[in-house]
């Protein structure tokens, strides 16, 4: 009998947030957990290098360069979790 883990078969997106650079390092191993978990990863992962100044003073995103990136990270998200 082969054990299941509360998390096999949901759907993972990844999304790094950082004070400076991204690292590419990060995602791929979230990528491995998520894989190791036995979820299915989506493809498009998205990273928000300098968050704190991505921010206004409510705590609410700022719109910038990574917006069409996380919206598609979001719809490909919501694509396959009502697979």
């Amino acid at each position: 009998m082969e054990a299941v883990r509360p998390s096999q078969g949901r759907t993972l997106a990844v999304l790094q947030v950082c004070g400076g650079s991204p690292s590419v390092n990060v995602i791929n191993t979230l990528r491995l957990l998520g894989r190791w978990m036995r979820m299915f990863t989506i493809r498009i992962q998205s990273s928000v290098p300098m968050a704190h100044k991505e921010f206004d003073d409510a705590g609410r995103m700022r719109a910038c360069d990574y917006d069409e990136h996380r919206l598609q990270s979001t719809q490909q998200l919501v694509e396959f979790k009502n697979y």
